[in-house]
């Protein structure tokens, strides 16, 4: 069964829902920590874990390390502030011993194949930017099939008459395939181990379980020449890593088409508003030539009216007479065209100026 994953953006954490329990996971990227908060089905106590990370480039590597590490209510402390509190343990049972603890308070590097770290790589782009860390999803993909092709190939090929086992969750593993005589043999190494008789370690149970377990060990350890390039860990939970590889990718191609489309929309709508602005200005420059033309038309018929009517009485005072004589007529109309124009031309400009300002 897959693994419920819910992801809150708001607040930096993924939800990771288990059979009969959950994993809420807060990731802090300013601080690089995150909390993974655990709660089973049949407890009411909550138990929280904090840790520090580092991440690595070329190649992608992360480590971790437990700075606090407690459970409520009531309060109990194992870890404060990256120290094993040893005095408050009390010998009761932690679920660790303060060996392990004192190693997870050091920095370690852990495989980059759970989805929290996934989840966490992802919110440092400064560091592994989208194209990088798309790419490290599907190379990690990559090798998770190449490495369970070969297992296949080395299980086909196998005298010993084991499979590839895949239970109701999805988890493999590699051991005889489920017969009514594996059954009676499993019956029998359980009834002996439930009396404590070391009989049981010479039961046919018992001699498969040391021949799946060395065939297995071939595979899967790094300093077999048949390593197939991935641990036991990742083989068994192989479907789950890669759909949840499947989902990231998904989710960050979404997360970067909104975004394409997002640019796209912007780059458009600025094309849009130039090609607008150009538009107006043209037709800013086309109605002022427009009205300046026609203002000019007017006002030289104005300032020509004007001209001579004061031209005319000018003349008037010193003792000519415009209607009996013709040159002088046509001086003072020539006269009066010219600075028409002038007038005329000057006023026309600034309207022209006003509209297309």
């Amino acid at each position: 069964m897959k693994n419920e994953i819910e992801i809150n953006e708001q607040e930096n954490s993924i939800y990771i829902g288990h059979k009969s329990s959950y994993d809420e996971v807060k990731v802090f990227p300013e601080k690089k920590i995150f909390i993974i908060e655990t709660q089973y089905d049949d407890d009411h106590v909550r138990y929280y874990k904090t840790y520090e990370y580092k991440i690595e480039t070329e190649p992608t590597k992360m480590q971790i390390r437990l700075i606090e590490d407690c459970s409520t209510p009531p309060d109990d402390y194992s870890v404060r502030d990256g120290v094993v509190l040893e005095s408050e343990m009390k010998g009761e049972f932690t679920g660790a011993s303060p060996e392990d603890f004192k190693k997870a308070t050091e920095w370690n590097y852990v495989e980059i194949l759970h989805v929290s770290y996934f989840y966490i790589l992802s919110k440092h782009p400064e560091i592994l930017p989208e194209i990088e860390f798309r790419k490290l999803l599907r190379q990690t993909s990559e090798n998770i099939h190449a490495a369970l092709t070969k297992v296949e190939d080395a299980v086909n090929d196998n005298n010993l008459g084991l499979e590839i086992i895949t239970d109701e969750d999805g988890y493999k593993s590699i051991f005889y395939p489920e017969t009514e005589t594996l059954i009676k043999e499993w019956d029998e190494y359980r009834d002996l181990m439930i009396a404590g008789d070391e009989k049981k370690e010479k039961t046919t149970y018992a001699k498969k379980e040391r021949d799946s377990k060395k065939f297995t060990d071939r595979l899967f350890s790094v300093e077999s020449a048949n390593y197939v390039g991935i641990d036991k860990d990742t083989f068994e939970r192989s479907s789950e890593i890669i759909q949840h590889i499947n989902d990231f990718l998904e989710r960050s191609s979404s997360l970067f088409a909104n975004e394409e489309s997002q640019q796209s929309s912007e780059s458009s709508n600025e094309k849009s508003s130039s090609a607008t602005e150009k538009t107006a200005t043209g037709a800013r420059i086309f109605f002022g030539l427009l009205a300046g033309l026609f203002a000019f038309g007017i006002l030289f018929q104005i300032f020509v009216a004007i001209v001579a009517l004061v031209g005319a009485l000018a003349l008037g005072s010193i003792g000519v007479n415009v209607s009996e004589s013709d040159e002088a007529l046509r001086n003072l109309e020539a006269t009066a065209n010219i600075l028409s124009v002038i007038i005329s031309f000057v006023l026309a400009r600034k309207l022209y100026k006003l509209i297309t300002s």
